[in-house]
């Protein structure tokens, strides 16, 4: 029983580094001075008294208890670390982003812009599809903005884009602005918008304004949308949207 008791006071600085939320680190924990101090007073009342062989052997399961108990706390403080560091992790993804019109944009002479948790990331870059992609686990993006003119060259403009598409991981975020004019599109144009999860018709007519929120993936998760509306003085749409992320 003498030697449980001692073992149990000399354990205690332990337990106390460990509910202070301290990792194991003998060099840094406060409690390591006392409990130095118990575990050296602990050991030399046993050696000094009348020792026999069953006391040192009571001895080394002390010592072998210590080191195991040591290892169990080094383990769970990591395990428990890992975990709330993923639960401080960013949750969503807020995401407001423009498209304008032919029209829209000479009167209000900006380029669209796209906003990450209400700071602005970036601008479209000019007439066309402007593509910003974000990572569906952390909601990181580079903030750059891969442009596509389609008015310009169709077919070639277009077939860059749905390579680009293609090219993107599994999990991508994926925000389009338009400006100006982006329905002079190919069927590629329009085949990469539907791999992302755009519906037919994702463009009517000349001139309008669109935006789009897709996901590159097997699935089609429900905030996945696009807004369009004519051309004209008013014509300009807004997504602004809460997207959930999917953390490791």
């Amino acid at each position: 029983m003498f030697f449980r008791n001692a073992l149990f006071l000399s354990m205690m600085p332990l337990t106390l580094c460990f509910d202070q939320k301290e990792k194991w680190i003998e060099q840094d924990c406060p409690c390591q001075g006392q409990f130095n101090e118990l575990w050296n007073i602990t050991s030399h009342n046993i050696l000094t008294s009348n020792s026999n062989n069953r006391e040192l052997n009571q001895l080394k399961e002390m010592l072998d208890e210590k080191e195991t108990l040591i290892k169990w706390l080094n383990a769970t403080t990591h395990r428990l670390t890992a975990r709330l560091s993923a639960l401080e992790k960013p949750m969503w993804l807020d995401l407001y982003f423009e498209g304008f019109s032919y029209s829209y944009l000479g009167k209000i002479k900006r380029q669209p812009i796209i906003k990450k948790n209400n700071q602005k990331i970036a601008s479209a870059r000019g007439r066309g599809y402007n593509i910003v992609t974000f990572d569906g686990q952390s909601g990181s993006t580079d903030g750059n903005v891969t442009h596509f003119d389609p008015y310009a060259k169709s077919d070639p403009e277009c077939s860059r884009m749905l390579t680009f598409v293609n090219g993107l991981q599994e999990g991508t975020i994926v925000a389009i602005l338009s400006s100006d004019e982006p329905t002079r599109s190919s069927t590629l144009c329009i085949k990469a918008i539907e791999i992302l999860g755009g519906k037919k018709p994702s463009m009517y007519n000349a001139r309008d304004a669109f935006a789009f929120v897709g996901y590159k993936g097997k699935s089609r998760p429900y905030w996945v949308q696009q807004e369009r509306k004519a051309d004209g003085p008013e014509g300009y749409v807004v997504i602004d949207t809460r997207i959930p992320l999917k953390p490791n």
